[in-house]
């Protein structure tokens, strides 16, 4: 006989927030949808590493990207409260600094803010699988009875320009690479401030996002359905 443990539904109902960004997340922009009409927000993690599984969650930045341009009014940018995470040697690397990080704002205020701010968007990162499951790994930690994931539409930057790519009879075209955030801020002439910092990371892949949008039009790409499909 086969036993199956059944979860118990959650005591509490769950907090306005979620249920605003879960009832959002069952409506997807319309198919018709122009590029410059959906609102993209672009984002970064820094980490104190790459597997996430157990490396720790060190900052956030994230902008908005309509209608052609990058929106810096509407931006976001988080350092974490981290009190027991030594980080003594990877601040030439993000620019974080122990002090900052015991001073930080802890992922119980960051969460609901962030899934305020992005309510209807379109996600976007470079190499967005990584920092997908950043996030949803804080979000399983603090909201595990609701079942909280991140739910919206993500484009990944760096399959983008692949995608682009395969109309570029370029050698090695799909040689991975080409496609770091580096090599192709170096491709489309963009100066790559702020590198490796969540805040400056998002910036630098907004304006990427933008390049990648302008040849997608080029290419016929107009809708969000195309776009996505």
């Amino acid at each position: 006989m086969k036993w199956f443990r059944r979860t118990s539904p959650p005591t509490e109902p769950p907090p306005d927030f979620i249920v605003r960004y879960q009832q959002a997340a069952r409506t997807k922009p319309a198919a018709s949808l122009p590029l410059q009409q959906i609102r993209f927000v672009v984002y970064d993690t820094e980490t104190t590493g790459l597997n996430p599984k157990k490396d720790h969650w060190l900052s956030l930045g994230a902008v908005v990207v309509q209608d052609r341009s990058i929106r810096v009014e509407q931006s976001l940018e988080f350092t974490l409260l981290q009190t027991d995470v030594d980080i003594a040697e990877q601040v030439g690397v993000h620019g974080i600094t122990q002090q900052s990080l015991t001073e930080g704002t802890s992922e119980s205020e960051v969460l609901p803010e962030w899934l305020s701010f992005i309510e209807g968007a379109v996600l976007v990162a470079h190499h967005a699988a990584f920092d997908e499951q950043i996030i949803n790994q804080a979000l399983h930690r603090h909201y595990t009875d609701y079942k909280v994931r991140l739910r919206n539409p993500t484009l990944d930057t760096a399959q983008l320009a692949k995608r682009l790519d395969r109309f570029n009879t370029m050698p090695g075209a799909q040689n991975p690479a080409h496609y770091s955030l580096d090599a192709l801020c170096q491709r489309y002439h963009l100066t790559p401030n702020d590198r490796h910092t969540a805040a400056g990371d998002a910036f630098l892949t907004a304006h990427l996002l933008l390049k990648l949008l302008a040849q997608a039009e080029k290419r016929g790409i107009r809708t969000y359905r195309q776009l996505m499909g």
